[in-house]
């Protein structure tokens, strides 16, 4: 009998939890944009801000681009998947 292993869900704020403890030490931040930043037209679903300059480094990001930069500085391992 063959038993079939899925992956492990972690949750979007766990993610980002990850994403920040390592980012931390470049001075990097990953934020949700709330209110009157929430327009897709602004800054999208979320974005990362450099600390040190005060500086937008990168926005219009998706869950999968945090997905795919989480597993790039291996805070996600394969056998894990983030539910929405």
């Amino acid at each position: 009998m063959k038993t079939r292993l899925g992956k492990a869900p972690i949750t979007e704020r766990a993610l980002i939890q990850r994403l920040n403890r390592k980012l931390k030490a470049d001075d990097l931040i990953v934020k949700k944009p709330r209110g009157w930043q929430a327009s897709p037209a602004r800054l999208g679903d979320y974005y990362v801000l450099d600390l040190t300059r005060n500086f937008i480094a990168e926005k219009n990001l998706s869950l999968g681009d945090l997905e795919d930069m989480a597993r790039k500085h291996k805070v996600l391992q394969a056998w894990e998947t983030v539910e929405p």
